[in-house]
């Protein structure tokens, strides 16, 4: 199964772990398109660590994998960051 979620980095810290949660009881496998470059670096990054420590630390999401890219990228099939848990 394949999830993909579309974020524009505007998404309150306590929704964004309330989201990210239900998306890994589907797949270990999480996929987020956003707008740009700058919006991974200054905010999605930020958000994933901080709702991986919400879960317990990397420990608990052992396996995941959360791809971040831009709609840029996605249509040259390439992904602006990988981060393997």
């Amino acid at each position: 199964k394949m999830y993909i979620e579309v974020e524009l980095g505007n998404t309150p810290q306590k929704d964004f772990n309330n989201k990210c949660k239900k998306m890994l009881q589907v797949t270990k496998t999480l996929y987020f398109v956003t707008d740009t470059e700058e919006t991974i670096r200054k905010k999605l990054e930020g958000q994933v660590s901080m709702w991986i420590l919400s879960m317990g630390g990397k420990e608990k999401v052992t396996g995941t994998t959360v791809y971040l890219t831009t709609m840029n990228h996605l249509s040259k099939g390439e992904f602006t960051k990988v981060l393997h848990y």
